[in-house]
């Protein structure tokens, strides 16, 4: 297994923090204040908030994750989820959640590990759009696989952050709203990049 440099990647999505245009900081920053009153509320829930919020607005998430896409890769946005598919990557997105709250409720461990498979999937649907959803689990697992301690030193250090933002009740998200998602979408072009190597290694030896 190829191993991913976590920290190169956290060093990107600061630089790519300092390119952005004050019109987009203001998006990101209203999205990401509203999203830290959810989380609180979530923890305040135990986490059953977010087995039906988080769900119900998947399809938004995946737009999202679309258009960082597009914005790391300097291509322009175009519209790609048909409405008809909303309802189906809302029930994909709940069956994951509430299966992760159930796991999480009694086995925390199980939970955790369950939670990283599953890091990558707005990503994983943003950029393969034709997936269903067998594919698009099947591709997470994949994409994943033998990557839980990486992606959990990578995500890890965002929690000071989420710390930070509870005393200053949302205002470092201003800053914290643009790198954490510059680091989730430079991941998942790593971690596409690097699957998609090594299943040519894997080819070429047979």
């Amino acid at each position: 297994m190829y191993e991913i440099d976590v920290v190169e990647i956290r060093k990107k999505a600061k630089l790519l923090v300092l390119k952005k245009s004050v019109y987009k900081f203001a998006y990101e920053f209203i999205y990401f204040f509203f999203k830290f009153l959810y989380r609180l509320l979530n923890i305040a829930s135990l986490g059953l908030l977010s087995v039906f919020i988080s769900s119900i607005f998947f399809p938004i998430t995946i737009i999202k994750s679309k258009k960082k896409l597009c914005e790391i890769a300097g291509q322009q946005y175009v519209k790609f989820l048909p409405v008809k598919k909303y309802f189906s990557k809302i029930g994909l997105k709940f069956l994951i959640n509430l299966t992760n709250f159930v796991l999480f409720l009694f086995f925390v461990v199980p939970g955790v590990i369950f939670w990283l498979n599953f890091t990558p999937l707005s990503y994983i649907i943003a950029d393969n759009i034709k997936l269903n959803n067998k594919q698009a689990i099947q591709k997470c697992k994949e994409f994943t696989k033998n990557r839980k301690t990486e992606i959990l030193s990578l995500y890890l250090p965002f929690s000071i952050y989420f710390v930070l933002s509870i005393v200053t009740f949302g205002i470092s998200s201003f800053y914290f709203a643009n790198y954490f998602t510059n680091t989730k979408a430079l991941y998942y072009i790593k971690l596409k990049e690097t699957y998609e190597y090594m299943q040519k290694q894997k080819t070429s030896l047979l």
